[in-house]
């Protein structure tokens, strides 16, 4: 097996930032998916074929030397660095570039996102300059923001930033994407899988209510569950891989777990069903390793019952290391273990420090 992340929930926890975190971390997991969010944004500008390649998501500043250097570093003393969300250019399938983006998500009101879209665009312009026939060309990225809350109803799709140099004027013109505007239904249609994550913002404003009331919480119990189905569905048709369905799956579960911080109640349904699909998810592919270990141990014994055990423990190691990848503490895999296997509790320690054992052995 290759290495393992074991803590990913945890990590995306740790950030400041939990809705841009999931963002960056959909579209760079799903960037094949990308393209449907691009199109959905700026037209018919991409297709399946093309190829997305993320940059460096920092930009440093270019310091030139003498005066301009000081004026940089000067600057620099106020300004460390600047992180935008995603940096990414498009590739067609013979290797030319189509384009440059910029694409950041924004979950509350900024009035300094038009400036810091400008101040981004300007950092990867300056970064990929270059002269042709004696002229220096600075080519600004396409820009745009997803806006997780608010319809924007009063506020235009395209968001102008003019740049005035002394002979002429200059718009660069950001787009901005509404989620509110959709529902979960539009997302399936216009294959918007990478938007799916951030779906209880669409009730984010009835959370206190749905955390009171049962039958509200079923209602979104059955929202989830139907999205799992049409996940695993539109997997099964070829428009994304397993991978991607349970890394979205992931995703979901983080973003509800930081929406509804204030609700248990939605939360621990919630939990219920995202960690139901965890088990579900095509685990074969991860404990295939382990089942491998069991079915040869009762080959070599040639004993039908060594290989039913083998392949029984094949199953346990597995589920647990699936969980143990998603972040899970030792005592809920034990409960999980336990109740999917008929395991005592002692049992269940035992295999889960056989697990741990085994990770140690592949580290060294």
């Amino acid at each position: 097996m290759g290495t393992i992340n074991y803590n990913i929930k945890e990590e995306l926890r740790k950030d400041d930032h939990p809705y841009d975190s999931a963002f960056k971390t959909v579209m760079k997991e799903c960037k094949s998916l990308v393209y449907h969010l691009l199109n959905e944004t700026f037209g018919e500008c991409c297709d399946k074929d093309d190829e997305i390649i993320f940059l460096n998501d920092e930009h440093e500043l270019i310091k030139g030397t003498g005066r301009a250097k000081e004026e940089a570093e000067s600057f620099a003393a106020y300004n460390d660095k600047i992180i935008s969300d995603t940096n990414f250019i498009v590739r067609d399938k013979d290797g030319n570039v189509k384009g440059r983006y910029i694409y950041e998500c924004q979950s509350k009101k900024d009035d300094t996102m038009t400036v810091r879209m400008v101040r981004y665009g300007a950092r990867v312009a300056f970064e990929n300059f270059y002269v042709k026939d004696g002229v220096l060309h600075i080519p600004f990225p396409e820009a745009a923001v997803l806006y997780l809350r608010g319809q924007g109803n009063n506020e235009a799709d395209i968001i102008t930033a003019k740049v005035d140099f002394p002979d002429c004027s200059v718009d660069y013109n950001i787009k901005s994407l509404r989620f509110q505007r959709y529902s979960i239904d539009e997302l399936f249609e216009k294959k918007l899988y990478v938007l799916l994550p951030f779906s209880l913002f669409l009730y984010e404003g009835k959370l206190k209510t749905i955390d009171k009331d049962e039958n509200e919480r079923n209602k979104i119990v059955d929202l989830y569950r139907d999205i799992i189905t049409r996940l695993d569905s539109a997997s099964e048709n070829g428009e994304l891989d397993s991978y991607q369905a349970q890394e979205i799956c992931l995703l979901l579960e983080y973003v509800t777990d930081s929406l509804a911080a204030k609700y248990d109640n939605v939360r621990n349904e919630v939990d219920k069903v995202m960690g139901g699909r965890l088990l579900e998810f095509d685990i074969t592919k991860v404990k295939n390793e382990y089942v491998n270990q069991g079915r040869e141990a009762g080959l070599r014994d040639g004993r039908e019952e060594g290989l039913r055990d083998g392949l029984n423990e094949g199953q346990i190691l597995g589920t647990m290391e699936t969980l143990r990848y998603y972040g899970e503490k030792d005592e809920k895999i034990i409960d999980i273990v336990c109740e999917r296997f008929h395991l005592t509790e002692d049992k269940a320690k035992q295999y889960l420090a056989k697990c741990k054992k085994d990770d140690g052995a592949e580290e060294a």
